[in-house]
């Protein structure tokens, strides 16, 4: 990570002039404590057009004409100042703040590399980088934005510099990213793949994964989103500042909010899913409520995280900011949020838009295929299913999680297509009714729970004795007596335990009121 402090940037629009043009700043203490730099609209040094410097300005020709950048630095790097703008004896902008920015030397850069300098959550949300002559003295190329992008024309020892453009100055990651050596086409070179752990080929190794195994080894961990635009964002998304990690699953959601009625459109009611909903509904994807190392382990090792951790990350886009550093890449306002007018029912009145339409006309393609898409209310259940698109009650994270499973392929029985009743005393997770209210909500991981056929219920020895969760929910929850000892349950309530050679006629899921 590279620390970034502030510069300035002032745009300029010129006309040609035949006395040319006077930049200077004024009322800035020590005098020569900037440095300045003209780029043009493309980001790159106009070489062909010949700046005179002067003391805190410089002077440009009478033939420069058009959009032009103007980059103002502090020649001591840590020193923060304060300067007013004046364009040809008017003032242009007043009480710019600037530093020196960051500046790195980066040995032997070939042409088939580049420099990539990328947010990171609680860091600046944008930043500039400047491609910067072999003295540092002056910017070359310049390139801004969530994720920067700077390459040379020919190899050589290169000094690039970083800056913030808002005091909110901070860290960012930079990468040397070898561009032309990219075995899988993913836009991430095979030598900084293997830096950061991650598949460049099926012939690469990196750890906790078999690369050779994968289905696409763009897409390391497995999560539908391939490895670079975890590492560098794509599409404009700042998929990385929101917390995307390439070895561990990941899944980013927009929240909106559903206007019910025309009194709701006229009123420009908007709500939002809370920060406390937002951090308990992804500590249950995370898997937060398992706590037993060796099952986390094996949690861990059952999702197949190369990171060898379990769950997997939610990042939710509410549009509330974060409350602390801690939140920044759980729930943020990442510019997604939209409360959805309700739409005309046909018969005179208003309904709400449905989830499917409502992501169509709201969410921004540029996160399609990104971005799974929630129309939310603060009342009520959900009615989700398979598929990208859902609506659920956003004020309870219970029913968001458990809804938001369906669209992953969980059912109330188990895996989507499961074709079994709801409510099996052996699937104990938040998609199963029977398990909505329980105090850690949580999803089953089917390890260690017996086998159950309503149609041939055995009551004697089902169990290994030693199975005290299952048997004490089944004791609690369903209020059926159980021998402990044997591993028994009644299941017919007859209050005995038939032998083990005589199945009883009872219904396992049947849950007392």
């Amino acid at each position: 990570m590279t620390t970034v402090s502030q510069v300035a940037e002032v745009p300029l629009m010129l006309k040609e002039r035949a006395d040319g043009h006077i930049i200077e700043l004024r009322n800035v203490d020590p005098q020569n404590a900037a440095a300045l730099d003209i780029v043009g609209a493309s980001g790159e040094a106009f070489q062909s057009l010949q700046t005179q410097a002067r003391p805190n300005g410089i002077v440009l020709p009478p033939t420069a004409a058009g959009s032009f950048t103007l980059i103002v630095r502090a020649q001591a790097s840590d020193t923060p100042y304060v300067a007013d703008v004046w364009l040809d004896g008017a003032l242009l902008k007043s009480k710019i703040r600037f530093s020196g920015g960051t500046a790195l030397t980066i040995p032997r850069l070939g042409v088939g590399e580049e420099i990539v300098g990328v947010a990171r959550p609680n860091g600046p949300t944008e930043h500039v980088a400047y491609l910067m002559s072999a003295d540092g003295a002056n910017v070359l190329a310049r390139d801004k934005g969530p994720v920067t992008h700077l390459r040379r024309r020919e190899a050589g020892d290169t000094v690039v510099m970083f800056g913030a453009l808002s005091e909110k100055a901070g860290a960012i990651r930079v990468y040397r990213n070898d561009f032309a050596n990219d075995t899988d086409g993913d836009g991430l070179g095979d030598a900084l793949e293997n830096v950061l752990g991650i598949c460049a080929s099926r012939r690469a190794s990196a750890p906790g994964i078999n690369c050779a195994s994968l289905a696409d080894t763009r897409d390391t961990d497995g999560d539908g989103l391939w490895d670079s635009w975890e590492v560098m964002g794509v599409n404009g998304q700042a998929l990385p500042a929101w917390g995307a990690d390439p070895r561990h699953k990941d899944i980013f959601v927009e929240v909106d909010f559903r206007r019910l009625t025309l009194a709701d459109n006229q009123s420009s009611l908007a709500l939002r899913m809370t920060p406390a909903v937002a951090r308990q509904m992804a500590g249950i994807y995370a898997d937060s409520a398992t706590t037993n190392p060796a099952t986390r382990a094996m949690h861990a090792q059952d999702i197949g995280n190369p990171d060898g951790q379990p769950g997997v990350s939610l990042h939710l886009d509410i549009g509330v900011p974060p409350e602390t550093p801690a939140d920044a890449t759980t729930y943020g306002d990442w510019g997604g949020y939209t409360a959805v007018d309700a739409v005309p029912d046909g018969m005179g009145g208003y309904m709400p838009e449905s989830p499917a339409s409502a992501m169509t006309n709201n969410m921004d393609p540029a996160r399609r295929g990104l971005f799974h898409y929630v129309l939310g209310y603060t009342t009520g259940g959900g009615s989700c299913g398979p598929g990208i698109a859902c609506g659920f009650n956003m004020n309870s994270a219970g029913n968001s999680a458990h809804e938001f499973g369906h669209t992953l392929f969980l059912d109330h029985n188990g895996p989507s297509g499961t074709h079994e009743p709801n409510c099996k005393p052996n699937y104990p997770s938040l998609m199963n009714y029977a398990f909505l209210d329980a105090g850690a909500l949580m999803f089953s991981d089917g390890q260690t729970l017996p086998t159950l056929n309503n149609h041939s219920l055995v009551e004697t020895g089902i169990m290994s004795p030693g199975n005290t969760p299952f048997l004490n929910t089944l004791k609690s929850k369903f209020g059926y007596k159980v021998d402990a000892a044997t591993g028994s349950v009644d299941w017919n309530r007859d209050g005995t335990f038939a032998a083990a050679d005589a199945p009883v006629r009872a219904y396992a899921n049947l849950l007392p009121v």
